[in-house]
């Protein structure tokens, strides 16, 4: 499940062919900025599966479930064309879907998609090593709530919320697990103050 050499050899090999040495050195640059720059600001995040979920008075928000294979089609036609340059790398996780011990949750609003979030059953073996965190901090019963996007079509509307109470319940009861953990942007004091607000707690 994590990003291999092999794999961003392909990805390097895909860029040339079809977008060009331009395309290729300007993905570069915006990967070395991101080690270099947003990395460093990230700040992890774990929730205990055994406190009580937050409570939402969430109607008429729309449906969660579960991604399968058979999904690809539109997720690539209603939410893919809303990805920008910062989301692109996310694309890369839905080649997972079928695959044992890690799943993608999909939310749908009059009959359109309109957010995604990804689970990674075990941390240990997540995309999350791929980041500067202290691998000692990973207990066994450790899952990750990896990359999550809503389409501008529903910002504000409280999706993620909604999916993230759907993701807490599965991962206590069909997975098995005891933690979450999830980082976010640390110049994003919003996205902190909500994740606090949940009862989650700084690691």
């Amino acid at each position: 499940m994590k990003s291999t050499f092999i794999d961003k050899c392909k990805q390097i090999v895909y860029l040339l062919r079809k977008r060009g040495i331009t395309a290729l050195l300007r993905k570069s640059v915006r990967y070395v900025s991101h080690l270099l720059g947003e990395q460093s600001h990230f700040v992890y995040f774990v929730f205990s599966l055994d406190q009580p979920f937050p409570n939402f008075h969430l109607d008429n928000v729309g449906s969660v479930r579960l991604a399968d294979s058979k999904d690809i089609a539109r997720i690539q036609s209603e939410l893919f064309p809303f990805i920008t340059e910062d989301e692109e790398n996310d694309k890369r996780y839905f080649k997972l879907l079928g695959q044992a011990g890690v799943n993608c949750f999909l939310a749908e609003k009059e009959g359109i998609l309109v957010h995604y979030t990804w689970l990674f059953w075990d941390a240990r073996k997540s995309p999350l090593t791929d980041t500067p965190f202290s691998k000692t901090l990973i207990r066994e019963g450790d899952a990750y709530v990896g990359p999550a996007f809503t389409s501008p079509l529903a910002r504000g509307t409280w999706i993620y919320p909604h999916v993230l109470m759907n993701l807490l319940s599965f991962a206590k009861e069909t997975a098995k697990q005891k933690r979450i953990i999830l980082f976010v942007n640390g110049k994003n004091p919003s996205a902190i103050n909500f994740f606090t607000r949940l009862g989650f707690k700084r690691l």
